[in-house]
C-alpha cells in the first residue's frame, strides 16, 4: 500500500495546487478592475469546488490506508482530527461562499454593509482554513507533541490574523463592489 499512498499523496498535492489556481482566479476577478469579472469568478469557483472534491477523495483514501477508518486510531491522532475538522469547515464555508457571496456579487444586495461583513467573515474563514490545512499537511513533526486543543488554538490565532487582514484589505473592496451598480 506504500506505492498507492504515495500516488494518492501526489494527487492530493496536485489538487491543492489546482485549488490555489482557482482561488487566484476568483481573487483576480474581484480585484483586477473596476467591475467584478463574473465569468472568471465562476471559473475560479468551479475549479476550487472540483479540487476540493478531489482533496476529499484522496484525503479519505489516505486516511483509509493509514487507519482503516478505525475511530480509535483516528481519535489518537490529533493532527489528523484537526485536518478533518478544518476540511469540514472549509467545505461548509465554500458552500456558503457559493450560495451567498457569488449571488451578492452578481446582483446588488439590499444592505451593502451587511453583505460586505458577511463576505469578510467568509473570506477570513476561507483564508485561514486553506492556510491551516496546508500547514497541517506539512506539520508531521508536530503531530507527536501538540494536542487537539493545541492545534485548535493555533487555528484560532490564524483565523484572528486572517480576520484582521480581511478587515483591512478585503472588506473595503467588497463594500465598494456591493455599492456600485453592475454594468
Amino acid at each position: 500500500m506504500e506505492m498507492e499512498r504515495m500516488f494518492l499523496l501526489m494527487l492530493h498535492v496536485l489538487s491543492v495546487v489546482g485549488a490555489a489556481i482557482g482561488i487566484a482566479f476568483a481573487d483576480l476577478s474581484l480585484f483586477k478592475g473596476r467591475r467584478v469579472d463574473l465569468a472568471l469568478l465562476r471559473t475560479g469557483g468551479q475549479l476550487v469546488a472540483g479540487m476540493l472534491g478531489m482533496l476529499w477523495i484522496t484525503g479519505l483514501l489516505i486516511i483509509w490506508i493509514d487507519t482503516g477508518f478505525d475511530l480509535a486510531v483516528i481519535a489518537a491522532r490529533p493532527k489528523l482530527v484537526a485536518k478533518v475538522l478544518v476540511a469540514l469547515l472549509l467545505t461548509f464555508n465554500g458552500h456558503l461562499l457559493h450560495r451567498f457571496f457569488f449571488t451578492a456579487v452578481s446582483k446588488p444586495p439590499a444592505d451593502a454593509g451587511r453583505a460586505a461583513n458577511l463576505a469578510a467573515v467568509m473570506a477570513a474563514i476561507s483564508g485561514a482554513s486553506w492556510l491551516y490545512a496546508g500547514f497541517l499537511g506539512l506539520a508531521k513533526p508536530l503531530a507527536r507533541v501538540i494536542s487537539l486543543s493545541g492545534f485548535a488554538v493555533m487555528f484560532l490565532g490564524l483565523l484572528i490574523l486572517c480576520g484582521l487582514c480581511v478587515l483591512r484589505w478585503i472588506r473595503p473592496r467588497m463594500l465598494q463592489i456591493y455599492q456600485r451598480p453592475l454594468a
